[in-house]
């Protein structure tokens, strides 16, 4: 099940059918406050399409990349912060990270429980799966606030650079 719900499509669509599902069986009945809510979880499905721009990729890929001075992005579909990160970055920032889905990557939920064991020096007796996290060469940053964010947008386009170079 987690590979289903682990898709990026998955949550977008399933408020957009069940709200538009919703409202319509208000309207064949008549009743406003069926068509209302309808209306309004449908909004919340277009409100998280974003999320289906970006494309995750194997974590197998991860090494390679930072050795090559890029960006990985670790994300989970349906976590308010990643989608936050997404709607707040533009379309080539997103193509300039590499993102590695946790929820549908094994060997990805891997590396990202070692960033956090990289990053703060302790594992506290259970793995850490704080999204989104942002791993380059020199450092792993939990993505949340406004300053990480902008943090984040310097690592991408440094990585940016050095894949132009």
């Amino acid at each position: 099940m987690r590979r289903l719900f682990g898709q990026p499509w998955y949550y977008p669509v399933v408020f957009v059918c069940f709200g538009l599902a919703f409202a319509g069986w208000g309207a064949i009945d008549g009743n406003i406050w069926l068509v209302i809510p309808g209306l309004l979880i449908a909004a919340f499905g277009v409100w998280y399409w974003p999320a289906m721009k970006v494309s995750s990729r194997p974590a197998s890929g991860v090494e390679e990349h930072v050795a090559n001075g890029g960006v990985v992005l670790y994300w989970r579909p349906g976590c308010q912060f990643c989608l936050k990160l997404i709607r707040s970055l533009s379309a080539q920032e997103r193509d300039t990270a590499y993102w590695v889905n946790v929820w549908t990557d094994e060997q990805g939920r891997a590396q990202l429980w070692e960033a956090h064991e990289r990053r703060t020096g302790v594992l506290e007796g259970r793995p850490d799966e704080t999204v989104p996290t942002a791993v380059s060469r020199r450092q792993a940053v939990v993505v949340t606030g406004e300053k990480n964010i902008a943090r984040l947008r310097q690592m991408l386009q440094a990585a940016a650079r050095r894949r132009g170079a």
